[in-house]
């Protein structure tokens, strides 16, 4: 009996409809931006303060760091997306939920690191000196 109570007073989680919207409109930006840059075989950021003289922005390139920054790109999405489906899924799962989140979030940022780290360590970086 005490088991049908705590299913009784299990309330969904309710996410509002602008967060909703706003999770897919970032989701599909990161993945739409990361194809791109993939097919480009570079990935864009645009820095508020320059890491060198005149320089704002910061280029990654070659094949295997854009394909790693990709995937994380993927992940990033795939979380902001297990936020809107946890909203619309009515089960009592919110813990597994919140462990996938927890997985996507740091492999997200693990490969973000591993594609800068791999990107500054390869023997394919281009210095230039602005010309």
């Amino acid at each position: 009996m005490n088991n049908e109570n705590s299913k009784s007073e299990f309330q969904a989680n309710h996410i509002s409809l602008q967060e909703r919207i706003r999770n897919i409109f970032i989701s599909v930006f990161l993945i739409f931006y990361g194809a791109i840059s993939v097919a480009n075989n570079e990935f864009y950021f645009p820095l508020k303060r320059s890491i060198t003289e005149g320089e704002r922005s910061l280029i990654i390139y070659g094949e295997i760091p854009c394909w790693i920054m990709f995937a994380s790109f993927l992940f990033a999405a795939i979380n902001l997306l297990t936020v809107v489906v946890d909203h619309y899924d009515k089960r009592n799962n919110e813990i597994n939920y919140k462990q996938f989140s927890r997985i996507t979030f740091y492999t997200a940022i693990t490969l973000f690191f591993i594609a800068g780290i791999y990107f500054a360590f390869s023997k394919d970086i281009k210095l230039s000196n602005g010309c």
